[in-house]
């Protein structure tokens, strides 16, 4: 039975890697386990295609869920969305350029090819990526999932394949949180290239 959205829509499967015959290694008790979205249907862990668009999903989510707050239990949050929105996100919410919708308060740049490149490989590590000390990396499940499958993979070329697929969707996005290789938001109020019109921390790139 396919999986479902909050509306009963059958949720979108947009990877076809399937079709060029990558597949994934037979499932471990643990493979999927922590996904928001997985569920005890076998084809989560035996199509690579349905794997990935878990995992993506969960990434969307991940990355609002760990937006950091203002420090100060008086003020309020970042980020407008309700929990249940957060746990619901979908591409939607990234293509809309309209911030305010989401962010009380934010610092924008405009990134280029080399702002979204190095971006990318901090949010999806290669095979051999050494974990440092991280904020926010450590407690993402869509993060955990993707270190622990590609390790276990071992496939260079597989793993090449998911990557570039994972870019693209990427590179659809028309903003995304600013990562660095030890926090997945960074929060600055002087970074190099953003601007603001209000006292911020949030770390925001602009497709161009």
């Amino acid at each position: 039975m396919p999986k479902v959205s909050m509306d009963n829509n059958p949720l979108p499967i947009p990877f076809k890697l399937a079709w060029h015959g990558y597949t994934l290694p037979p499932p471990t008790a643990k493979d999927g386990s922590d996904l928001e979205t997985s569920d005890n249907d076998d084809r989560t862990h035996t199509n690579i295609d349905n794997w990935m668009s878990d995992l993506w999903r969960q990434f969307l989510s991940d990355i609002i869920m760990k937006s950091p707050n203002p420090k100060g239990q008086l003020k309020a949050s970042y980020c407008r969305l309700t929990l249940t929105q957060k746990h619901s996100i979908t591409e939607d919410t990234f293509l809309d350029t309209n911030l305010a919708k989401v962010w009380n308060a934010c610092l924008v740049k405009v990134g280029d090819n080399k702002d979204w490149e190095a971006m990318f490989n901090h949010l999806w590590p290669d095979i051999g990526h050494q974990c440092v000390k991280s904020q926010g990396y450590a407690q993402s499940l869509y993060y955990n999932s993707w270190k622990e499958m590609i390790a276990r993979v071992n496939n260079r070329e597989t793993v090449q394949a998911m990557r570039a697929t994972f870019k693209r969707q990427l590179n659809k996005l028309k903003w995304i949180p600013r990562p660095a290789a030890d926090k997945l938001w960074v929060s600055t109020a002087n970074g190099s290239g953003f601007t603001s019109t209000s006292i911020c921390l949030q770390a925001i790139v602009y497709n161009a």
